[in-house]
């Protein structure tokens, strides 16, 4: 009888055992910023003029390092840009200065590389908005994102 009663405890244990040890509900995935929009510091941009254009993260990701990035305009002369961060979630949104060279309708593009530090990249949803638009490519080392904003008026 007592063995039977040490067999049943020694099972009791042990289930609780690996049972508390089964519970990984954390997630070590890298995940990449969500960007919200592209910001100017002047609300009329005139040719000539220096603008500032930051890109406005909402969330700065987790578990990534080393972002390159890389920056194109449209006619546009690109100064002092934002091209490397060593550690994207401690640092401000990335900026550059645009100086414009002709009027009309001009489009930025913003693209960032990043490594991962997780197992492997969370899957990110493609944004298109009026004029800004969010396109991520996943892989299991590295996310790469290419922000664009469209219909970036140009006044003479």
């Amino acid at each position: 009888m007592y063995k039977y009663l040490f067999i049943f405890l020694a099972f009791g244990v042990c289930s609780t055992l690996f049972h508390s040890c089964s519970n990984d509900d954390e997630d070590y995935s890298s995940k990449m910023p969500t960007f919200e929009t592209v910001a100017f510091d002047k609300q009329e941009i005139h040719v000539g003029d220096t603008v500032i254009a930051t890109i406005v993260q909402k969330d700065k990701g987790n578990r990534i390092y080393n972002g390159v990035y890389l920056w194109d305009c449209d006619d546009a002369k690109i100064i002092n840009p934002t091209l490397l961060s060593q550690v994207p979630r401690k640092e401000p949104n990335p900026t550059c200065k645009l100086v414009f060279r002709s009027s009309g309708d001009k489009t930025l593009k913003f693209s960032a590389k990043y490594n991962g530090a997780g197992k492997t990249f969370s899957k990110m949803q493609n944004v298109t908005q009026s004029g800004f638009s969010v396109a991520y490519t996943i892989s299991t080392l590295y996310g790469s994102a290419t922000v664009t904003k469209s219909r970036i008026h140009v006044v003479p």
